[in-house]
This record gives structure tokens, C-alpha cells and sequence, in this order.
């Protein structure tokens, strides 16, 4: 296996170093496979890692080695942002079979959110001759937190015409950004029960105004029903949904 100091160098040139933001969008959750003629490697490209756990992150593997070949190895190396080692995957052609699921760990107190690079090294043993470091395409996965999602509402009155702004934001760990694109109600309660009046889309500030009817003591909330994905460099997750606190029109 080549040395450590050329993993990290390697690593650095790989990882993106400047700060993302992350944005909701509906764009879909992707997987991501590299393969050489020898060894193919399939991960999904986010993974969450919620406050207080560790995730056991899987990789599919397939090492296809000449016919004839007496051991081999795969390794892959996990780097973060700033090029320290966080996990690796060791198999051995000794336990682990030629195709399968191999796992590396993040724990949300050791491995902060951002984009970290795998690193994969294959070594080879035929007719007695080693082949080191055969190549294999790098690749890349962004660990984030748990994903919330938080609604808030105001409302002004002027007559029977109603003003409500709402607005929707997600957070992940210590970012929090707006939900751009996504559907709001507002909601009027009726007896015990919640009676939709009228729907909006959130602008790129996660804000939305509505303009309703409602009478002096109408009670209101604003539902945001959830979208598509949480996104981080094309890889997302699904963003939940969340219901403001009710307020009483004065």
C-alpha cells in the first residue's frame, strides 16, 4: 500500500475545500460508482449522521482479479476536508468475498459535516509477482446532520382581509438555510379540525405572504407538507415536513 503521506496528498487534491452551502431543491437523492477494469465501487453520495450516533455508512465492492491471482486486497481510505484520516475499509481475498458490502463508520463527535474523499488502493499477488496500488477512480461523499425543518407564521389583519407571512427553513447540524420552492398552507381551525383556506410557495428567502380572509378570534397555522430533497452537491435527502405554532387574530 503506497504511504500515507501520498494518501493525504492525494486526498487534498480530490476534496472540496471551500464552504457549500446547502440548499432544498427537488433534485434526487444519487449513488455514486467508480470503477477500473478490476475493481468497482458503488456508495451513496450523502450520508446523515443524526446528533449523538455513529452511522455505519456502506460501500458496494466488486474486485474482478486475473484468473490465477493468490491474494489480493482492497482498501479504501476515508479523508475530510482537511486531509486526516476519518475510517477505512480493509478486505482481504483471505475473509471477505470477490463482491459484497463493506462498511465504513462516522460518528457525529468525530467527523464533522463536509465532503470526504475515498481513497481505494488494490494490491494483487500473481505467479508470485505483487502488483501495488493498482488504480482505482477516487470518489467522494458528504456527511451532513439531521435533517429539520422549522415553520414560523405572522399575521396582520385589516378589515376581513388577513395578511399571513410564513416562513420555512431547514437545518442540518449548525446550518440552517431557507426551503426555496416549497408549498405552504394556511390552515384555519374549524371545531377540533384543521381546514386548509389557501396555499403558497416559498420565495428563495423561504418566505411566503398569503392574503386570506378571517374574522377577529379566527384561529391560523401554516403546514409545510415536506419536498423532495435536502441537497448537497447534487445528494440529498428527503427535507420532513413541520406545522407552525397557532395564533389567534386580534
Amino acid at each position: 500500500m503506497r504511504n500515507t503521506a501520498r494518501r493525504i496528498a492525494l486526498a487534498l487534491t480530490g476534496a472540496l475545500t471551500a464552504a457549500v452551502a446547502l440548499t432544498a431543491t427537488t433534485a434526487p437523492a444519487n449513488a455514486v460508482t467508480v470503477s477500473s477494469d478490476k475493481v468497482t465501487l458503488t456508495s451513496a453520495d450523502v450520508v446523515v449522521v443524526p446528533a449523538g450516533t455513529c452511522v455505519a455508512h456502506p460501500i458496494d465492492y466488486s474486485v474482478s482479479v486475473p484468473a490465477g491471482t493468490e491474494t489480493w486486497g482492497l482498501d479504501v481510505w476515508v479523508y475530510n476536508e482537511a486531509g486526516g484520516l476519518a475510517d477505512s475499509m480493509m478486505l482481504r481475498s483471505s475473509s471477505s468475498a470477490p463482491a459484497g458490502t463493506g462498511t465504513v463508520q462516522f460518528c457525529d463527535y468525530s467527523d464533522q459535516p463536509g465532503l470526504y474523499t475515498f481513497v481505494p488502493e488494490l494490491d494483487y499477488r500473481l505467479g508470485g509477482i505483487a502488483y501495488n496500488n493498482v488504480a482505482v477512480p477516487q470518489f467522494q461523499v458528504r456527511v451532513i446532520g439531521n435533517v429539520t425543518t422549522g415553520t414560523s407564521i405572522k399575521a396582520k389583519r385589516k378589515g376581513a382581509n388577513v395578511t399571513v407571512n410564513a416562513k420555512v427553513t431547514v437545518k442540518s447540524g449548525a446550518v440552517t438555510s431557507p426551503v426555496v420552492g416549497g408549498t405552504v398552507a394556511i390552515q384555519k381551525k374549524v371545531g377540533r379540525t384543521w381546514k386548509t383556506v389557501k396555499s403558497g410557495v416559498t420565495t428563495t428567502t423561504g418566505a411566503v405572504k398569503i392574503k386570506v380572509k378571517a374574522k377577529r378570534g379566527t384561529t391560523l397555522r401554516a403546514q409545510f407538507a415536506g419536498m423532495g430533497e435536502y441537497t448537497a452537491v447534487g445528494a440529498g435527502v428527503p427535507i420532513p415536513a413541520s406545522t407552525s405554532k397557532a395564533i389567534r387574530i386580534r
